[in-house]
This record gives structure tokens, C-alpha cells and sequence, in this order.
């Protein structure tokens, strides 16, 4: 599942450049899509962790649950990865925090995958993650980025 759309890609460039520069200036036409990216991706993530529920309170089909936890695996690895990207050039100041949640998020997520795949998964404890991911990560650190941007936006809007 990819959610970048090509209108976005010149937002999450990490090339040499990028990396040594640190902030980019952005105008307001780009900051909004920018924003749009992030929104769209809260979505996404919030829409897989919701399937991936589903599928552990229907522990009946085991198919489905390891496909919507190798679909979240492989969409969190691109997402964290272009959520980061975006912070940097956007002068986030709150990135090396969230670069320490996502390294958490991933190390839990690893253990939850390797449960799955030995066939020893504890549904309560994949479920707990889960939810705590998506409300403590998702709808509260995600979300204040796209305040932080909102209020870029805003502040370019007001002449600043």
C-alpha cells in the first residue's frame, strides 16, 4: 500500500543535500500538501490498525490477521521514513523525539511479528499494542506534527 502520491515526492527527498541542509523553506501551497501527506497517512494507518483488530477479535482466520500485520509492517517502515523526512525539512522540533517512538513502535512491532510467525502470538498483547499504538502515536504525536504545520501554514498566511 503506498500513499505518496507523486506531487509529494519532492517534499520527502533524503538525499545528501537535504540531510546537511536541515530545514527547507516551504511555502504555503506546499506546506498544505504536506499536510495533506501527513492526513492521509493518519488515515491509512488508523484504517490498517482497525483491520488488524478485526482480524484479532476473529482469531478464526489466522490468514488474514498475518497478511493485515505484514501490510501494517511494511506500510510503517515507508510512513516512519517519510514522516522523518518531512519533520527535518520542516524544522520539527519535536523530531528526535519521535524518531525514538518510531524505534520503539518498530522494535514492538518486530516482537509482535515474530509471535505471528511462530505461531505464538498472544492476541491480547498484539491487540493492546495495537490500540495503544494508534491512540498514543497516531491520533496524539502524528496529530501534533500536523498542528505544527497548520501552524506554519498560518503564520505564512498572517505575513510572519
Amino acid at each position: 500500500m503506498d500513499c505518496r502520491h507523486n506531487k509529494y515526492d519532492h517534499f520527502l527527498r533524503d538525499d545528501e543535500h537535504h540531510r546537511h541542509q536541515g530545514k527547507v523553506a516551504l511555502n504555503t501551497s506546499e506546506l498544505k500538501l504536506l499536510r495533506q501527506l501527513f492526513s492521509k497517512e493518519i488515515t491509512v494507518v488508523s484504517e490498517l490498525c482497525e483491520r488488524i483488530k478485526g482480524c484479532m477479535l476473529d482469531s478464526s482466520d489466522k490468514d488474514s490477521y498475518h497478511d493485515a500485520l505484514n501490510t501494517l509492517s511494511t506500510f510503517l517502515r515507508k510512513h516512519f521514513d517519510d514522516e522523518e523526512s518531512a519533520m527535518r525539512q520542516i524544522g520539527y522540533p519535536e523530531l528526535d523525539a519521535h524518531k525514538m517512538d518510531h524505534d520503539h513502535l518498530i522494535e514492538r512491532m518486530v516482537d509482535v511479528m515474530f509471535g505471528a510467525s511462530c505461531g505464538s502470538a498472544n492476541i491480547a498483547t498484539s491487540y493492546d499494542f495495537i490500540v495503544a499504538w494508534k491512540e498514543q502515536h497516531v491520533e496524539t504525536a502524528d496529530a501534533l506534527c500536523v498542528k505544527f504545520i497548520d501552524d506554519l501554514i498560518n503564520k505564512q498566511g498572517c505575513g510572519a
